[in-house]
């Protein structure tokens, strides 16, 4: 008995080191610019054991900039999925093994909170308003509201951006005043909040910079429309929504609408067999701006095995 639980222990250890080598090898290669999204990627996967060496990260300023950003947005995103408080262990006794290693959402919104109140870079406290709508922590809010007071634009609309996404109404009015400001960076964080929103009500606003003259910000509008309009449709009339955006000569416009009637094939949603034939027949037809868009997306998906060569018969 006691060689089974031995085995059963070093098992365990051996299971444990292997995942904190894992969290190092991904921390190594998010401090070089060349891995550093593949190293994000695989510390969102491996969760909250990798929060604490983040959080040093996001912390140290002898990081660079673009190491802090992605530590702070890592932050929002991993630390949504930690327990609000840390179990704390009997009174006299120490925590052990894994409880010493994480860290709760708690910690994450305070430091977070911290950075966007005090770090002296823009783009670090815009990260971390961004950071903080992640983390899904409602008692942000009140540091969000402040961060509409910063001296960057940029920041300013990442906290309505993450008020939106904690259903908080406030950041709507700067983003709809920041909607018809001439910063085309503002303009298109702006959009982003009000999409958040999701309300009709938002829609004329968002028409008017349809006449803008800058492309990226009638782009941007459009889409968000869409998006807002869609949301509420289901069955045959999202379906005809779509496959009526497919003729919009916006390459952006017309991409997201086979993309959308992509994911109802690989989703296989009810849209199915309707969302495939629109694909398939619009793919064929030279003359609808979205062919190059519906090729695309069935290629994507014969590609991942979501479709067979004989369902484009």
């Amino acid at each position: 008995m006691k060689k089974v639980i031995l085995a059963i222990i070093i098992v365990i250890l051996s299971i444990n080191l292997t995942y904190a080598g894992d969290v190092d090898r991904a921390i190594s290669k998010i401090h070089n610019k060349e891995t550093r999204q593949v190293g994000a990627k695989e510390l969102e996967v491996i969760g909250q054991d990798a929060l604490p060496q983040i959080q040093e990260i996001a912390k140290d300023k002898a990081r660079t900039r673009d190491e802090r950003i992605t530590a702070l947005i890592l932050m929002g995103r991993i630390g949504k999925n930690a327990p609000v408080d840390t179990e704390q262990p009997p009174k006299g006794q120490k925590m052990m093994g894994s409880q010493q290693k994480h860290s709760n959402r708690k910690q994450v919104r305070m430091q977070l909170e911290d950075t966007l109140k005090n770090d002296d870079d823009d783009l670090t406290r815009e990260a971390s308003a961004l950071a903080l709508g992640h983390l899904k922590d409602h008692d942000a809010i009140p540091k969000l509201k402040d961060g509409l007071n910063d001296r960057s634009g940029n920041v300013r609309m990442r906290a309505a951006l993450g008020l939106a996404k904690l259903g908080d109404t406030d950041g709507k009015a700067p983003a709809l005043q920041a909607l018809t400001q001439k910063d085309v960076t503002a303009q298109l964080l702006a959009i982003d909040v009000l999409e958040e929103y999701n309300e009709k009500s938002v829609i004329p606003q968002l028409k008017k910079n349809l006449k803008s003259d800058n492309v990226w910000t009638r782009i941007h509008s459009m889409l968000a429309i869409k998006r807002i309009e869609i949301k509420e449709l289901q069955g045959l009339s999202r379906l005809n929504y779509l496959q009526d955006t497919l003729k919009d000569k916006q390459f952006e416009v017309n991409n997201w609408a086979a993309e959308s009637l992509m994911k109802e094939v690989a989703n296989s949603t009810e849209n199915r067999p309707q969302a495939l034939n629109i694909l398939k027949d619009n793919a064929k037809n030279n003359e609808i701006a979205g062919c190059y868009s519906c090729n695309k997306m069935l290629r994507y998906l014969i590609e991942t095995g979501k479709i067979t060569e004989s369902e484009l018969q």
